[in-house]
């Protein structure tokens, strides 16, 4: 398993400016996970991504927590230290990269 716990997301939304988060990322032969908070109201939840390895570097995510529900795609070429993807949560949708860290 390779774990990066200093990753970095910049996520990129159709509607407005990028913006950039600490996250973690857990991957291995059969899956990945992709880790972060968010803060809304002053309460902090634990964001969770996570989703099948295809063996390509091609990854399928989903996320349920508490009111929220996304689905999302990050590809990976072998031996990156980044991962590029799309995803829709909820009503929002945009892109996203992980530089791995």
């Amino acid at each position: 398993m390779s774990l990066w716990k200093n990753s970095v997301m910049t996520t990129f939304y159709h509607s407005y400016a990028s913006d950039e988060t600490p996250c973690a990322v857990k991957i291995d032969q059969g899956g990945i996970l992709v880790e972060y908070e968010t803060s809304e109201n002053g309460l902090t939840t634990l964001r969770q991504y996570q989703g099948e390895n295809d063996g390509t570097g091609h990854f399928r995510l989903t996320m349920t927590a508490e009111g929220s529900s996304g689905k999302a795609t990050l590809h990976m070429f072998p031996s990156a230290q980044l991962l590029v993807g799309n995803w829709v949560e909820n009503s929002m949708r945009g892109m996203w990269s992980i530089a791995l860290a």
